[in-house]
């Protein structure tokens, strides 16, 4: 909750809180805490407007492949919304995105019969709603993650996979934006390191 309200008061207000942390850096490391307030700003704003594109084109593909396999279109939207927002959760999210959609459709047609009319929409949805994870994976997470955050896949990957270790739920959807400000606070103040000159290297090309 802690690492929330921080990057929502920073990005919300980002001028009196690099106020507030420049009233209590060392005056020799002045310019070196600017230079990461600024580029931690952007990162994250270039990373919440990826997000935020994700989620639309997460929701518009679901509505589309949905609507088309014969699913109602207001019933598709609603399924649509609710695994856009969920896709924000890393792996898990989307799955559960899926279950809820398969869960809906068969209340929404229990009056059918199963075997001869839902089961088939059921395939359709699980197909429809499958094409568009792939969609996600190959076109919308690389283009968020390599453009706005400049971080490698796989670096990304393990870094989901130990904030879920440590954190459940919670860590993995703000591991991203923490790794970011990490990053930028080793590049800014450690760089002389070789591992931090590996883990950095990406930043230098988008700022």
């Amino acid at each position: 909750f802690s690492i929330t309200f921080i990057l929502f008061f920073f990005l919300k207000d980002s001028h009196l809180f690099s106020k507030m942390v420049l009233a209590v850096v060392p005056s020799r490391y002045e310019e070196q805490a600017r230079n990461a307030l600024d580029s931690i700003q952007k990162l994250l704003v270039r990373y919440f407007v990826g997000l935020l594109l994700e989620i639309i084109g997460v929701m518009a593909l679901n509505t589309l492949g949905l609507s088309i396999v014969g699913l109602d279109f207001n019933n598709a939207v609603v399924i649509a919304l609710v695994t856009g927002v969920l896709n924000v959760i890393p792996y898990i999210g989307p799955l559960i995105g899926i279950l809820f959609g398969l869960t809906v459709g068969v209340v929404l047609n229990l009056d059918m019969d199963f075997y001869t009319q839902v089961l088939p929409l059921l395939i359709g949805m699980t197909v429809a709603m499958l094409i568009t994870r792939l969609i996600d994976d190959a076109l919308f997470q690389p283009f968020i993650y390599g453009n706005s955050v400049h971080a490698h896949p796989l670096e990304i990957f393990i870094v989901l996979l130990l904030a879920g270790s440590m954190a459940g739920i919670p860590g993995m959807i703000l591991a991203i934006p923490s790794y970011t400000v990490l990053r930028v606070i080793l590049k800014e103040f450690f760089n002389k390191y070789k591992l931090v000159k590996t883990l950095t290297q990406g930043l230098n090309e988008g700022l």
